[in-house]
């Protein structure tokens, strides 16, 4: 353990002392229903429905957003600090592979 956590501090201080680099900064997230973005709504066959009042009513409108939370996932929290645009829900129809390519969503 003690070794990962010094990997990760090296990792960063190296990647903050890297001056004049034009890199894209890319989030990956790997999770469950802890991290998903709305992808409950566009399942036919599903009985568990995030659809209710309840879920999304500290999310930005108020309204269901078919994500198992009442507000943000702890992927949108690390993304908003860090200046990442909030992940689109991998169902979403406009979601097209140009989107997909471009964005490296």
């Amino acid at each position: 353990m003690k070794l990962m956590v010094a990997l990760a501090t090296v990792l960063i201080i190296f990647g903050i002392s890297i001056d004049g680099c034009h890199c894209k900064i890319v989030q990956f997230i790997f999770g469950d229903s802890l991290s998903d973005v709305g992808n409950n709504n566009r399942l036919p066959r599903s009985l568990a429905k995030a659809s209710l009042p309840w879920y999304g009513i500290d999310f930005g409108n108020g309204l269901p957003n078919g994500r198992f939370t009442n507000g943000r996932t702890v992927a949108d929290i690390i993304g908003d600090k860090t200046g990442f645009p909030r992940p689109p829900a991998f169902l979403d129809p406009s979601l097209t592979e140009d989107v997909i390519l471009k964005k490296g969503s």
